[in-house]
């Protein structure tokens, strides 16, 4: 996954396909509206974005409700 902001906080989640998909060509791309402070929305689910930042004030982890689900977590964390 790959996190790209622009200068108006405009981001985008991008995945890349699955490498035993070849079938798929291009990565998914998910344009996420700002919503209030650091959470946004993806529009066309419905999903919420979290974003929490360090001390440094990058990015340290992403929480995509849509897929914290039961048994799994939606958190993606820097390491």
């Amino acid at each position: 996954m790959l996190l790209k902001t622009t200068a108006d906080r405009n981001i985008r989640i991008i995945t890349a396909p699955l490498r035993s998909n070849r079938e798929t060509a291009a990565s998914e791309k998910y344009a996420l509206t700002p919503y209030d402070g650091d959470t946004f929305y993806e529009p066309l689910s419905g999903t919420g974005v979290y974003f929490t930042f360090g001390s440094d004030g990058k990015v340290q982890s992403v929480k995509v409700t849509m897929l914290d689900l039961p048994g799994r977590t939606g958190v993606f964390t820097r390491v």
